[in-house]
């Protein structure tokens, strides 16, 4: 194998993943794994789910309080996933 066909492993994986197009659910996974990390314990224990989708991050919470203080932070939140992701993962946030 000649030094032009070589690829490190990450980059091959990648590349499979957007073919596949399992690499917005594998941000997903992530966000709701680093959900508690970026917006603290009382937070993530309302957090019931979550999905993204098409740059929609659909937040499902227990409680209708901690939705209406939410609801005045989504820009905050929403600046703060995208800097943790180094990207712009999410456009808007719809909370439920």
């Amino acid at each position: 194998m000649s030094d032009k066909n070589r690829k490190h492993i990450s980059e091959i994986i990648t590349l499979y993943l957007k073919q596949f197009r399992l690499d917005g659910k594998l941000k997903e996974v992530q966000l709701t794994n680093d959900w508690e990390k970026l917006f603290g314990k009382t937070i993530n224990r309302y957090t019931r789910s979550m999905k993204l989708s098409s740059g929609v991050l659909y937040v499902y919470l227990s409680s209708s309080v901690v939705r209406q203080e939410l609801h005045f932070s989504r820009e905050d939140m929403k600046k703060s996933i995208n800097e943790h992701f180094g990207e712009e993962l999410v456009r808007d946030i719809v909370l439920r």
